[in-house]
């Protein structure tokens, strides 16, 4: 047993390589795997000005109390039609929840391209853009 413990003192770089590799081996990104990219405020404006959809799935009265110019507020369990959509924004105040709501949609309609705001809407207000009630 000692010869073990002498092992790895030894061989520490080693060991923690091995726990690296570990790790990445069994951490699941689902948002990469889908396929969700997140994008920066500026890229966002970019889009709400080509007419991208918006959705907030913030709480309603945290949308009413400021939202971003056009968006949509939608509950976590209703969905609009995304038929026609290529490609949609999710708006959260968590970046847990919109991820989650990202993947909803990705396994509902294969086909659009669903983007988050880095950073949330904090960001978005750090940067010094508007918002509208």
């Amino acid at each position: 047993m000692d010869l073990f413990f002498i092992f790895l003192k030894d061989n520490a770089l080693l060991l923690i390589a091995a726990l690296i590799i570990l790790m990445l081996y069994f951490w699941d990104d689902d948002a990469y795997r889908y396929g969700i990219k997140q994008i920066n405020a500026a890229k966002l404006t970019t889009l709400i000005n080509q007419g991208i959809l918006v959705l907030d799935i913030r709480e309603q009265a945290v949308f009413k109390a400021g939202h971003i110019q056009g968006s949509q507020h939608i509950s976590g369990i209703e969905l609009p039609t995304l038929r026609e959509r290529k490609q949609v924004v999710l708006l959260a105040d968590d970046a847990q929840q919109a991820e989650k709501e990202a993947i909803k949609i990705k396994k509902t309609h294969a086909g659009i391209q669903v983007c988050l705001l880095r950073g949330g809407l904090s960001q978005w207000k750090a940067e010094g853009l508007p918002l509208v009630t």
